[in-house]
């Protein structure tokens, strides 16, 4: 009698193991199934979800150093992608990488511009000043700019003179590089010569300027900005 209770309870127990078994392989398909993938913090707080949707990015960069960059070497950045449509705060010490976002689009937007008028503390599309003018152009592409000048000099990545790409922004001070960053451009044109051409909202209004032939901002020059791969 005692031997069958033994069996039995035996019995029992592997019959109870298997349907564990059971019950922890359906849990674990279906939380295969429905898991979330996880939130990664972006620059300046900005976050997205890994998903196929949502490319992540990955390409490092070297960019040269410029524009009061210490020592004038290089500085290496990352270049963060983004899905067309997704709005991003530019962040400071990389680039970003937006589909259908490049300097010859930030150009298109900023010529629709021409001529409007200047106004001290005005940020578009009536009148701008400067760093109105150039958060308006980038904010246009889902490109979340600083709304001073000085602070738009902290975002991106320092390019040297040399190297300078349409879309880039441009910095000037009264006393140049030892002045205090008063105003901003963008690179609309990039000449054989190592000059450029840049668009900004000045007193005449939403301007173009040769840098070359610009002695006024010739000798104002502080350094320049890469936001946009």
């Amino acid at each position: 009698m005692t031997n069958r209770i033994i069996i039995a309870l035996l019995c029992f127990s592997v019959s109870l193991s298997a349907a564990a078994q059971k019950r922890f392989r359906l849990w674990h398909r279906h939380h295969a199934a429905t898991t979330v993938a996880p939130y990664v913090p972006q620059p300046d707080g900005v976050q997205r979800q890994l998903n196929a949707d949502v490319p992540a990015a990955a390409e490092t960069a070297v960019q040269p150093a410029g524009g009061g960059a210490p020592g004038g070497g290089e500085t290496r950045s990352v270049a963060t992608s983004y899905a067309a449509g997704t709005v991003v705060s530019a962040p400071s010490g990389s680039t970003l990488a937006i589909d259908g976002v490049s300097g010859p689009q930030l150009y298109n937007v900023a010529m629709q511009y021409l001529g409007r008028p200047y106004r001290s503390g005005a940020s578009g599309p009536a009148a701008f000043d400067c760093s109105g003018f150039t958060s308006y152009v980038y904010k246009a592409l889902n490109i979340r700019l600083s709304r001073s000048s000085r602070e738009q000099y902290l975002q991106g990545v320092p390019v040297q003179r040399g190297n300078l790409r349409v879309g880039d922004l441009v910095f000037f001070a009264r006393g140049g590089s030892r002045g205090r960053i008063n105003h901003v451009g963008m690179v609309c044109e990039v000449m054989p010569d190592g000059n450029f051409k840049f668009v900004h909202a000045c007193s005449r209004g939403v301007s173009i300027d040769n840098f070359g032939t610009a002695a006024y901002y010739r000798s104002r020059y502080v350094g320049a900005r890469r936001i946009v791969e």
